[in-house]
């Protein structure tokens, strides 16, 4: 366990040196790339804005077809009490004609 601990430690402060010389030399590289932190931000950021625009295009288009949706669940159900309706009226006559 203190082997882990100290191999950690190690590896901070080599970590921490490396980053210290390269921003001493203004190349600060870190990330899977050797990105600069601005770039690896500027990355996020321009990834988040492409998200958010999709995400309030398909807001949009939701918020254009509620009114048509909603108004057609109202029809199927309507259309679904008219088949209850039918049904019944076709039981009873069955039953009439038979009795």
């Amino acid at each position: 366990m203190q082997h882990c601990v100290l191999f950690s430690a190690v590896l901070y402060h080599t970590r921490g040196g490396e980053e210290w010389y390269l921003c001493k030399r203004n190349r600060v590289q870190v990330g899977e790339a050797n990105q600069s932190y601005r770039e690896m931000y500027q990355s996020r950021i321009q990834e988040t804005e492409n998200l958010s625009k999709k995400l309030r295009e398909r807001q949009k288009m939701v918020k254009e077809s509620h009114e048509d949706n909603l108004q057609q669940t109202v029809q199927f159900k309507d259309l679904q009490k008219v088949c209850v309706c039918v049904c019944v009226c076709v039981c009873v006559c069955v039953c009439v004609a038979y009795t």
